[in-house]
């Protein structure tokens, strides 16, 4: 039987790797050895590793990316096997991470959170483009940048009211436009057909400061 290198025991045949650079074909090192050097190999240079890693993923993104997603399609079950398997192991990291990239992307969670409850009611059309979606994260963007800039809370209007009891517009990008949140409020769902360019805003003269 074999001896392992590292532990001198002897070993079944079994217990060994194969190597194809080893002249028997089998690493020298049992696989306990063997994972255990490994363990504590990437505990030592973690940071090279990620580093390494980092680097890779960055100069072959798209291939990665399309590797992962076609991986995902054929094999949904272990995906999501995977998915849950890592969260249970890393639950503090995914919520850092998760919390981080909410907090620097305020405004497309914002967007997403409205296509979500708009979808509800069925008022995000089915021909809604990828330039659409952009111009709605933008305009909450942009309601952030307000209310840090102005210390007045901005938001994203709907012109025509989603909920609106005469009429109910669609989320698309030439519904929305970003007002002050009182005026907002105080317009709510609100559509009067004798005077329909109340529902636009036009900056200070609609006195939203009173």
């Amino acid at each position: 039987m074999p001896i392992c290198s590292v532990c001198s025991i002897d070993k079944e045949q079994s217990l060994f790797s194969r190597d194809k650079k080893s002249k028997t074909g089998y690493s020298y090192r049992c696989r306990e050895c063997r994972s255990s050097y490994g363990k504590q190999y990437q505990k030592q240079y973690s940071s090279k590793l990620k580093e390494i890693a980092h680097q890779y993923y960055l100069e072959n993104r798209e291939r990665i990316i399309e590797k992962t997603v076609t991986w995902r399609t054929e094999n949904p079950e272990k995906a999501k096997k995977h998915l849950v398997t890592y969260y249970e192991n890393n639950k503090e990291e995914c919520y850092i991470r998760n919390s981080t990239w909410k907090k620097a992307n305020s405004h497309k969670v914002c967007a997403q959170t409205q296509k979500r409850n708009s979808s509800k009611m069925n008022r995000t059309p089915s021909w809604t483009t990828d330039v659409d979606l952009f111009i709605l994260e933008e305009a909450y963007h942009l309601a952030k940048l307000r209310t840090s800039s102005t210390g007045i809370e901005w938001q994203v209007d709907h012109i025509f009211p989603l909920q609106g009891k005469l009429v109910s517009g669609l989320h698309i990008s030439n519904n929305v436009q970003v007002v002050p949140a009182v005026w907002n409020q105080k317009k709510n769902n609100s559509f009067d057909p004798m005077y329909p360019d109340k529902q636009f805003y036009f900056g200070v003269q609609d006195g939203f400061f009173d």
